[in-house]
């Protein structure tokens, strides 16, 4: 075992002094290895030397010369077929279905879950394998009472396949601080919850729209969708190192190693910025002027079972590597980035922090905590962004991961040399509902009820001489309800509710009566 730990880290390194003999283009990939199994060397030999020369009658590069061969390629891999009759049909839409499958095919994904996730697709579908394989990367539709659909007889929508790409690339998501709106002039058409991942996709060059827009609610054709799926295929092919003594593939930048994992990362002696275990990529600002390359240094959590090799970076700007290679074979590659400041502004200051869209009230730059109370029921942190106040300085937004929580907003000012916290703590707002939902008798529903009625008379039968009981639901699972029944007939029963917040209430009385 530690002989194959030795190639594979011998291997990993080789590969690593190519990326920096070639500039950025490989730390770019490496970021971006794909979730999902690789295909085996056989399957790759397969695609290689298969002699295969699909022709569609519909496709020629004169019409087509921006999809032309990314159709051509995909369709001799075996990624994607035509309609029938010798046609591609190029400018055919493609289903959320139909991609799924096609995204399967390009990236190899495999699933052993059988588990039916979504509502309208059973283990009879067609398409099941498919979208169950590439669910994790795909969009679906949750209803009010949290079924999920797919719905994948829709057509694909250009910002959902962003997503999808971004997801399966491992391509990391940062806040984009309103950088779309000067790329796009229709940004604000794209949904707010998935702008961060149009924004990877267009820094990344997967996706980049056309004069100037994204459009990102247009349907994707089947060339649009041959172009996308080449790109991703292309990134994900680089990412695979190969033994040829038949042993276990390494795959550079799929960061599913729970072993294989960094303590602490650190540059002369300053730990890295919002370090986490689980994050492989950093970007660290030196200050204005700084000349000398900074030393990486890192420490594995588990240091008897993993090796680390560090790889510094050779000038300015330039790329650390950390390799940590675990004895069960998986292993994990950290980058860190530096980028010399460009301005000696020291403003390390914001201009705007917003909470899901919403400007935070009372913001004032040198302001640095803020209290943000919640609408009661609410589960789901909401998502800050935040604007620099001055050109080169740069913002980190650490979100918050439950409620009540805390989001942490770092600012760093384009010289290096300061920073700023921002905070804002999430709490939420304790109800106000002292309602019922339901108000019955021996299991008859009140009659005319209504949450906002409270007084309601009921006659029973002639020669009823047991009261009867009554019972209720209060609107607000956090709301509590005292029922004090009737003792005699005719007689009252009095239900008093106490919302969440233990200080609003209402009562309901019922009043009985007997038919004479």
């Amino acid at each position: 075992m530690r002989k194959q730990i030795k190639k594979i880290t011998a291997l990993a390194i080789a590969m690593i002094l190519v990326v920096l003999s070639v500039g950025g283009v490989y730390a770019q990939s490496s970021k971006n290895g794909v979730k999902g199994q690789q295909k085996t060397n056989s399957q790759q030999k397969t695609n290689t030397q298969q002699k295969i020369n699909i022709q569609f009658s519909d496709v020629n590069k004169n019409d087509l010369p921006w999809a032309y061969d990314a159709i051509m390629n995909l369709a001799n891999r075996g990624v994607i077929n035509g309609i029938g009759n010798g046609k591609y049909d190029p400018n055919g839409t493609v289903t959320r279905e139909q991609f799924a499958k096609m995204l399967v095919n390009t990236l190899d994904l495999t699933t052993t879950d059988n588990t039916q996730v979504f509502a309208d697709v059973p283990s009879t579908n067609a398409y099941f394998s498919y979208i169950e394989a590439a669910r994790k990367y795909l969009t679906g539709f949750r209803s009010t009472n949290g079924i999920m659909y797919f719905y994948g007889s829709n057509t694909a929508v250009r910002e959902d396949m962003a997503v999808a790409l971004v997801k399966a690339l491992n391509i990391q998501v940062v806040p984009n601080n309103g950088a779309l709106a000067q790329i796009y002039q229709d940004s604000s058409k794209i949904s707010a919850n998935l702008q961060d991942y149009v924004y990877a996709a267009y820094t990344s060059g997967l996706m980049l729209g056309s004069s100037n827009n994204f459009d990102p609610q247009s349907t994707l054709t089947r060339a649009q969708a041959a172009v996308l799926l080449e790109r991703a295929l292309n990134k994900s092919e680089k990412v695979v190192l190969g033994d040829d003594d038949g042993t276990q593939k390494v795959i550079v930048g799929d960061y599913s190693s729970t072993t294989a994992i960094l303590a602490s990362l650190s540059y002369n002696g300053t730990a890295v910025s919002g370090f986490t275990a689980n994050t492989c990529t950093y970007n660290v600002v030196l200050p204005f002027g700084t000349t000398s390359v900074p030393v990486v240094a890192a420490a594995a959590v588990n240091t008897a079972s993993v090796t680390l090799s560090v790889t510094q970076a050779v000038s300015l700007p330039g790329t650390a590597i950390v390799l940590a290679v675990s004895t069960d074979g998986t292993s994990n590659i950290y980058t860190v980035n530096f980028t010399v400041a460009s301005s000696s502004s020291t403003d390390a200051t914001l201009k705007r922090l917003t909470v899901n869209g919403t400007p935070v009230s009372d913001f004032a730059a040198n302001t640095y905590a803020y209290n943000v109370q919640l609408p009661a029921g609410t589960t789901t942190p909401p998502a800050v962004a935040a604007r620099v106040n001055a050109s080169g300085a740069a913002s980190a937004v650490a979100q918050a991961a439950t409620l009540p929580g805390t989001a942490i907003i770092t600012v760093t000012s384009a010289d290096g040399t300061s920073k700023n916290y921002y905070v804002i703590n999430f709490t939420v707002a304790t109800s106000s509902d002292a309602t019922l939902k339901v108000l019955t008798y021996n299991g008859t529903l009140a009659p005319g009820f209504t949450s906002s009625t409270y007084s309601y008379y009921v006659t029973l039968p002639a020669g009823t001489a047991t009261p009867p009981i009554v019972a209720a639901l209060e609107n607000h699972t956090g709301a509590t309800c005292k029922i004090t029944q009737a003792a005699t007939l005719p007689g009252t029963a009095v239900l008093v509710v106490t919302a969440a917040d233990s200080t609003t209430k209402n009562t309901y009385v019922i009043t009985f009566t007997v038919a004479p």
